[in-house]
């Protein structure tokens, strides 16, 4: 299975909430976009995702803080050889 990193639905870690617990590792401006790299907290599994300036900013995250990672809705696609 693959995930494209704007996938990824990125929140500040609370108690009881649904996710995948991870630890934001790295931070890398890009025009309009933040592109981040996670460490998963069980597997510590490297998981690169990519959301909005302004949406990081309102999550006030920092390096090193705990998050929930989440799949936002999938596609599923098939491909037909010709």
């Amino acid at each position: 299975m693959y995930g494209r990193p704007h996938d990824i639905e990125v929140t500040a870690h609370e108690p009881g909430t649904t996710g995948v617990p991870a630890i934001l590792r790295h931070v890398h401006t890009a025009g309009a976009q933040e592109r981040l790299t996670f460490e998963v907290v069980a597997t510590r599994e490297q998981i690169d995702g990519e959301i909005g300036r302004s949406e990081l900013a309102d999550l006030g995250l920092r390096l090193n803080d705990l998050t929930l990672l989440r799949l936002r809705p999938a596609h599923s696609f098939q491909v037909y050889a010709i």
